[in-house]
């Protein structure tokens, strides 16, 4: 997935690409009234600008490994597909009607609630706290779940 979005991005900065980048990017209005609902699913593969890909391209190596090393491939899969829908219908429906949206931040969030099971089921005494911690540093938490030979 890292590397079908840094693709995408390098794709669409390209002149040819930037002619194409309104057909695939989350447009509310094209969705609700021209019926384009799969601007729902193209919009989780583009990124406004480098550090926007940067940022979803860290939380999904982060806590897609995590997740991907608990989960078959297609739980995983499953996982952040529904996730990043789910999070571009809120984004239908709660932002303005022309708003344009992109990115795999609800796709990414998803794959943090299921690290959050995992880790709540790994340790049932986990606190409030320990979730404030796995926020701040994602990277010493983690860590401590994945295999030692990542």
């Amino acid at each position: 997935l890292i590397i079908f979005n840094v693709i995408c991005f390098i794709f669409f900065i390209t002149p040819i690409g930037e002619n194409y980048l309104f057909l695939f990017v989350q447009i509310n209005n094209k969705v609700i009234n021209d019926l384009e609902v799969w601007r729902l699913f193209t919009a989780m593969f583009l990124h406004s600008d480098i550090m926007h890909l940067f940022s979803n391209m860290f939380g999904l190596l982060l806590f897609g490994a995590l997740v991907e090393n608990n989960f078959s491939k297609s739980e995983f899969l499953f996982i952040y597909f529904i996730s990043g829908l789910i999070g571009n219908t809120f984004s239908l429906f709660l932002l303005p009607i022309f708003s344009i949206s992109l990115g795999a931040s609800g796709a990414i969030f998803g794959l943090l609630g299921a690290s959050f099971v995992l880790i709540a089921f790994e340790n049932p005494s986990a606190s409030f706290f320990d979730a404030v911690f796995f926020i701040r540093f994602p990277n010493a938490y983690i860590s401590s779940y994945l295999p030692n030979n990542l």
